[in-house]
């Protein structure tokens, strides 16, 4: 289970155990909090790096290729197109299709998804898997920011997404959902690093803008 870090432990029994201090105490009190709320921030800024497995964002296509997960999946030749398809992975035992994406050479997302399913199996198989892949994520990261009852299908929105559970990581986020569409149902895993996502959309919002720049009206 999550557990805090050893030195924000320290760090709350260290705040409440004195009730008076010297000067030199008070500034080794200080440098301690400092020191602790300081690795807590690096432990933190490492695990928003983390995409999935070894895989982590700002990774090169070269280098998502030469990874675990790449190696395993066969990934080779050239990136051209989003997404990245892998065959499958697996997480607490269930099987999941492996979507990453990158601009401009840098890995900024990834996806798992499971295959369409029949309403039939949303209160069932569905339900299960979406209740394994959260608890491995809170065994890692804790209780999640925002989690909601499994949904019924009178909840779905149609056509969209309705989020079951955010977990957020620094400049991670870590998004449960389940899509409905043409009464067939999907849970989606979306792993994001937000620094890297809006250096994507910059990316994409300048591609468009150089297309227009060079669009002539052909009449």
């Amino acid at each position: 289970m999550y557990k805090l870090t050893a030195g924000l432990a320290l760090l709350f029994v260290f705040l409440f155990s004195c009730n008076y201090q010297s000067p030199q105490e008070k500034a080794e009190r200080e440098k301690f909090i400092a020191d602790s709320l300081r690795l807590e921030k690096i432990r933190t800024d490492s695990l928003s790096l983390i995409a999935f497995g070894d895989l982590k964002f700002g990774m090169t296509w070269e280098e998502v290729k030469n990874s675990k997960v790449g190696i395993e999946s066969e990934l080779t030749g050239e990136h051209y197109f989003n997404p990245i398809y892998i065959v499958t992975v697996k997480v607490n035992g269930d099987e999941f299709q492996f979507e990453g994406y990158l601009a401009n050479d840098s890995l900024y997302r990834v996806q798992l998804k499971t295959f369409p399913s029949p309403a039939g199996n949303l209160n069932g198989s569905l339900k299960e898997k979406t209740e394994r892949l959260s608890e491995a994520f809170t065994e890692k990261y804790g209780k999640p920011v925002y989690e909601r009852p499994f949904p019924r299908i009178t909840d779905l929105r149609p056509d969209g997404f309705t989020t079951v559970a955010r977990w957020k990581i620094g400049e991670k986020t870590i998004d449960i959902s389940i899509s409905a569409y043409r009464h067939e149902y999907i849970i989606y895993c979306i792993i994001e690093n937000n620094i890297y996502a809006a250096i994507a959309e910059r990316e994409e919002l300048k591609k468009e803008e150089e297309k227009k720049a060079t669009y002539i009206n052909p009449l």
